[in-house]
């Protein structure tokens, strides 16, 4: 039980990483030809 806490609990911080990053750079990368709709 305590692994898979800890798996749920370190994919969600990458995610939440991976979300703050892609927020931080979304601004930089409006003038280039983003896949973002």
């Amino acid at each position: 039980m305590r692994e898979v806490a800890l798996r749920r609990g370190i994919f969600l911080l990458l995610l939440a990483l991976g979300l703050a990053m892609a927020a931080l750079t979304r601004p930089l990368a409006l003038p280039l030809a983003s896949p973002f709709p």
